[in-house]
């Protein structure tokens, strides 16, 4: 069974446990940022807060490029040993940030766990078709979304669960410390992989500079269809990802005058769904060719549907939302929203490895990262330009899903390049 394996298993603890630390020690920072930020301090909580997700995100605009290229030239297996060692004296250093409260070194090492991750990043797609048979290699994706978004999600409920508690700095430092040795040890399981000729190495060292190796980086993708095709597409996943997100808070607020526990709620139905996409693709491997623009226009019926159902109730308690038909529904189309999502993103990582050589498989995942980064970035701006004009939350998302139909059109057009 491919889960089990040796060949699988490692690296699915590995990035599992590295996006539970990420999100975990994140969550528990933001907390430290909103009631703890010294009032002494030129910045609010608020701008705080703000400028933590902007150094959080920095360094896959900075490093991601230059990460693809490094894991291009060197092995991929002993540069995850290099990096879990890093994430273990990170949370070493978090843990004295937590005990003390220091939150200059918190920002900082936030920082620091961005440029791992953005390091990390390009490694944990680009190593799995030299591990995984190319015929299991959607399966294996699927299980690596799954297992990130539910250590996303469990990463941010209990980093923000266990500041609210006594002895909370003991408590998230032993278990980010713990978890980054379980890592570690999960990362020497590990099979060695194939090492980078020599022209690949002298390559890397020819264009060290960040903004070259981005230029480089993004210049290759541009020339190479089915990898920019797949790009868009998982470009356009985060952008609908982040935006519901980072929105369900407003809209649990707005329309069901709900508490923040409900708010834990729903992002989790959201994050559930995505799991449960994730895994569903894997049985439906000969469908895929229809199914992906089937998933926008999917995603398309589901956000309308939230639309049409949202409009302002009396404040509900967190069991009621179970047990109205009206809160049913919508938490069927949100949960609809989430699984097209991850039904729809498999696929398209599979189809990025598979169009890839061997030689840069890691730079056009990097490139992929950056287009991402960039993508939400402007989603952000863009999302609050339409509220600036007087839109509600399920009008800017309708507005988004409207750009799923060329996003679907396009993946028509991409069908019968599946898999080649």
């Amino acid at each position: 069974m491919l889960f089990v394996s040796r060949r699988f298993l490692p690296l699915f603890i590995v990035q599992a446990l590295g996006a539970f630390n990420d999100n975990a020690y994140k969550a528990a920072a933001l907390v430290i940022f909103t009631y703890h930020w010294p009032a002494s301090y030129p910045l609010t909580s608020q701008e705080m807060v703000a400028l933590a997700a902007a150094i959080f995100i920095a360094p896959f605009f900075l490093f991601s490029a230059f990460a693809g290229r490094l894991a291009d030239a060197y092995s991929k297996t002993r540069l995850i040993h290099l990096f879990k060692c890093t994430e273990c004296l990170l949370m070493l250093a978090a843990s004295v940030a937590f005990l003390n409260q220091h939150s200059v070194l918190l920002l900082l090492l936030l920082f620091g766990m961005g440029t791992q991750s953005a390091f990390f990043g390009p490694i944990k797609y680009s190593i799995v078709p030299e591990l995984i048979e190319r015929k299991q290699l959607l399966t294996a994706n699927g299980w690596i979304e799954a297992g990130t978004f539910l250590a996303i999600l469990t990463g941010t409920i209990g980093g923000t669960s266990l500041m609210g508690v006594d002895n909370a700095a003991w408590l998230i430092s032993g278990l980010l410390c713990a978890l980054a040795a379980i890592g570690l040890v999960a990362a020497f399981c590990l099979p060695a992989t194939h090492v980078a000729t020599r022209n690949q190495r002298e390559s890397f060292l020819s264009a060290w500079h960040v903004l070259t190796a981005t230029w480089l980086v993004v210049r290759a993708i541009y020339a190479q269809r089915k990898v920019y095709m797949a790009i868009i597409g998982i470009s356009w996943f985060w952008v609908l990802g982040s935006l519901f997100v980072t929105q369900l808070p407003l809209f649990t607020q707005s329309y069901l005058q709900g508490s923040p526990h409900m708010v834990s709620v729903l992002l989790g139905c959201f994050s559930l769904g995505i799991i449960i996409g994730s895994l569903a693709i894997t049985q439906l491997k000969r469908h895929i060719h229809w199914l992906l623009p089937c998933t926008m226009l999917a995603i398309s019926v589901c956000v309308i549907g939230l639309s049409l159902l949202s409009f302002p109730h009396a404040p509900y308690p967190l069991t009621a939302l179970f047990q109205h038909p009206e809160t049913q529904l919508l938490l069927l189309c949100l949960l609809g929203v989430a699984v097209a999502g991850g039904m729809f993103v498999v696929p398209l990582y599979t189809q990025l490895q598979l169009a890839s050589s061997n030689e840069n498989r890691a730079q056009n995942i990097a490139g992929n990262n950056i287009f991402n980064a960039a993508a939400v970035t402007l989603t952000s701006v863009l999302a609050a330009a339409l509220f600036s004009h007087g839109l509600s939350v399920t009008g800017v998302w309708t507005c988004f899903a409207l750009g799923n139909l060329p996003i679907a059109y396009l993946m028509w057009k991409f069908r019968n390049k599946w898999g080649e």
